[in-house]
């Protein structure tokens, strides 16, 4: 199992992705009630929610591509990664309650 590392995080970014599609085109039912809000516009929501989703997945995809070259790679990338899909997360999650307040002064 030389490649173990790599293979475990190709399948779990592959899940993630594939979550992330599902969510984005229109599966808004699928966002898990703790993570959901009531939101005014729910595919708005869901789309920034599968955008998150697909950032997250790019740091175990990346990793387990690197993997391959080097086990310590893989790692390495894999928690830099993370903590980039941390940062960004917060930052579109930012985006998504700027665009819900504009979209409720509208309906003002």
């Amino acid at each position: 199992m030389e490649h173990g590392f790599s293979v475990i995080m190709l399948i779990f970014a592959g899940m993630i992705l594939l979550m992330a599609l599902a969510i984005y085109k229109g599966g808004y039912d699928l966002i898990a009630r703790n993570y959901a809000t009531n939101p005014r516009n729910k595919k708005l929501y869901a789309k920034q929610f599968a955008k998150l989703l697909m950032l997250t997945a790019a740091a175990p995809l990346l990793a387990g591509l690197l993997g391959f070259l080097s086990n310590l790679l893989g790692a390495i990338v894999l928690i830099v990664g993370m903590v980039l899909c941390i940062y960004f997360g917060i930052r579109l999650t930012h985006i998504t309650e700027l665009l819900e307040r504009e979209d409720k002064k509208d309906d003002e």
